[in-house]
């Protein structure tokens, strides 16, 4: 329940043994990438909101649908880093033509689309919450974003995601793989050098030029996480309070 005090805070009426921050819990139970459960496509809408979204969408062309999101928080204090102009996504845009492209851009950013229109559909009217966003993103077939909470929601949903990184990032994509230890549909396309996002954009030409010509992915950089053949399930007889930090 919420603090009379403070309605964005939350009282617990019981006192707890142990106080720990989520992102410490797998250091305090020794665990590692492999022991983790990966559970792609964990998030589910109710079909009624599904059927919402489809109905945001103009009627299936017969291309793939892609949705895209170039920018995050501006007042994010790495923002100027992991976004990008959507001037730089245009080659892209025209030359994937078995797709159809969706803007799932909100705030100021999402005016940049107006330069592209007949190419890129604007769907930031629509898009009032992360409810909406899920309800369009479970009607397209993949998402393309920076790092952002949109690459986080369509991976928890199990989508096909191209996630473009800055060459400074965020400790927890790693350094170097093309793949996420998270969400095992993320493809990611990173900056080679600081500030290099062509590279990265003729990265993401490559992977989605395989799929007009209907070529398979190229392998992981890493296995599919799997549990450790040994693991257990941990107990524990005293209660403990477990926070989050959430970074959008």
């Amino acid at each position: 329940m919420s603090r009379p005090d403070n309605p964005h805070r939350f009282g617990i009426d019981e006192t707890f043994d142990f106080h720990i921050p989520l992102l410490s819990l797998p250091h305090m139970l020794s665990l590692r990438v492999p022991d983790l459960p990966l559970m792609p496509g964990w998030l589910t809408l109710p079909e009624d909101q599904v059927a919402r979204g489809r109905d945001l969408l103009p009627p299936p062309s017969g291309k793939r649908r892609i949705g895209v999101v170039w920018a995050g928080r501006p007042q994010h204090s790495e923002d100027a880093r992991r976004s990008l102009p959507l001037a730089h996504l245009g080659a892209v845009l025209d030359s994937i033509p078995d797709a159809e492209w969706f803007s799932l851009q909100v705030g100021a950013r999402a005016s940049d689309a107006l330069a592209f229109k007949g190419r890129l559909h604007d769907l930031s009217s629509q898009l009032k919450d992360f409810i909406d966003t899920a309800a369009i993103i479970a009607n397209l077939d993949h998402v393309v974003a920076v790092d952002t909470g949109v690459g986080h929601l369509a991976g928890s949903m199990g989508k096909p995601v191209s996630l473009l990184l800055a060459h400074s990032v965020d400790w927890r994509w790693g350094i170097g793989d093309t793949t996420s230890p998270w969400y095992p549909n993320h493809r990611v396309h990173r900056q080679p050098a600081l500030g290099d996002w062509l590279s990265a954009i003729a990265s993401l030409k490559e992977e989605h030029a395989r799929y007009g010509m209907n070529l398979p992915a190229p392998a992981s950089d890493t296995p599919p996480l799997q549990a450790s053949p040994g693991a257990k399930p941990v107990k524990a007889n005293r209660k403990a309070s477990v926070t989050a930090t959430a970074k959008p």
